[in-house]
């Protein structure tokens, strides 16, 4: 069971991008790489700090749960700011909400299947490293949509 809810993690995300517009996955695609980036380091630093340990799918991905990162959160991170980019306060609900379920509801079902093992982060230190996250990456996209006008403006 723990295989195909891992499989399922990484497949189904991808699948819901079928509901997307695709300017809108041209447009959110260099957050959600940077949101894959970010938490490939923190898993790093997960691991060697013994915050968590996630069960590899594929035997090389023992210290990044690749499903997770480039499932899950690759793909949540697009629908997360699709959904509110632009409404700094609901990005900001909407977020920790995500977030509150994946600590509360999500993790513990992975812990229940064997995919997740806690180690000495607590619940409440998790969601404050997601929270920040999210914020860096609110304002990375902030960041990025001003390139972007400045480009278009040069380009004229």
């Amino acid at each position: 069971m723990a295989v195909v809810i891992m499989w399922l993690t990484l497949v189904l995300p991808w699948a819901s991008m079928l509901f997307l517009d695709q300017y809108k996955i041209r447009k959110y695609m260099p957050v959600s790489l940077l949101a894959c980036v970010s938490s490939t380091l923190i898993n790093q630093i997960a691991w060697a700090y013994k915050w968590w340990y996630y069960k590899p799918i594929f035997g090389w991905d023992k210290v990044i749960p690749v499903y997770m990162i480039y499932g899950i959160f690759f793909v949540g991170t697009l629908w997360i700011f699709v959904v509110s980019y632009g409404k700094f306060w609901l990005y900001i609900i909407v977020n920790f909400l995500v977030d509150l379920f994946f600590g509360l509801v999500f993790e513990k079902m992975l812990t229940h299947f064997g995919i997740r093992t806690s180690g000495s982060l607590s619940v409440i230190q998790d969601l404050m490293l997601m929270t920040v996250q999210g914020i860096i990456l609110y304002g990375y996209q902030m960041w990025q949509e001003r390139i972007f006008k400045e480009v278009k403006v040069n380009e004229k």
